[in-house]
Formats: structure tokens, C-alpha cells, sequence
């Protein structure tokens, strides 16, 4: 399961600890696996990209992992792995300025009725660090 989540930080994080563009919407890691069959992660942020929100002078973009499973203490597992991986940690965008990720929130596993499986949230807080 923890592969679901490292296709998360794969997506915007790279071998030199760099901050990719990382697009929004619904993205989902997992879904249709079979060996998933019943576990999946979406990754959502509330600007077109991190690296975009930046150059509009945003100082700061809020992101989250949405994390779905059968089994209630999957979720809980996938939290706590995402919060091991992202909480506090320094990446760096293309304009080359430090950005801190600081988990803001977490809803803890709830039965979603839609999906037919448990969701649990954790939300992070992307803070550019001026220079």
C-alpha cells in the first residue's frame, strides 16, 4: 500500500528533492489495480499547479491526499504514511525558492456511501519561503 502514496510524491518530488509542477484535480494512484482492487489514493490541490500559484505571488497553496480503502485501519495506515513523507519537509520549485509542506489537517477514515469504501483525508499547507 505504501506504493499508492510514494506515486504521490513521485509525482512532484524527484531524486534532487525538487517540487515538480504538480497539477490538480482528481488524480488517482492505484484504482484499477487488481492487486488494489479495494484501495486507492486521489491527490487534489486548489491551484492549477503548485509552481504557478508561486510566480502569481501566492505565498501559499493548500494540497490534499484523499485516501480510500475497505479496511477502516488501511486509511490509517495511509495517513500516517503520507504525514511521514510530506510533514515538514523543505522541496524547492522552479523558481528556485524553498517551499515548507506542513500537514494542516487530517480527517480521520469515514464510510463513504458513493464509493462503498472508508475515505480519510490529510491536508497540507505549501508555505514559500522567502529568501
Amino acid at each position: 500500500m505504501k506504493e499508492l502514496i510514494e506515486s504521490i510524491y513521485s509525482h512532484f518530488a524527484t531524486g534532487t528533492n525538487s517540487l515538480k509542477t504538480a497539477t490538480s484535480g482528481r488524480l488517482e494512484y492505484g484504482k484499477g489495480v487488481p492487486s488494489w482492487a479495494d484501495n486507492f489514493c486521489t491527490y487534489q490541490a486548489n491551484s492549477a499547479n503548485a509552481d504557478d500559484a508561486f510566480r502569481l505571488s501566492m505565498d501559499e497553496t493548500y494540497w490534499q491526499i484523499n485516501c480510500f480503502s475497505s479496511v477502516r485501519e488501511t486509511c490509517f495506515d495511509l495517513l500516517a504514511y503520507a504525514a511521514s513523507l510530506f510533514d515538514n519537509v523543505t522541496l524547492t520549485v522552479a523558481s528556485h525558492y524553498p517551499v515548507l509542506i506542513h500537514k494542516e489537517s487530517v480527517v480521520p477514515p469515514i464510510w463513504n456511501e458513493q464509493d462503498n469504501l472508508w475515505q480519510a483525508t490529510i491536508e497540507f499547507r505549501c508555505r514559500l519561503q522567502h529568501t
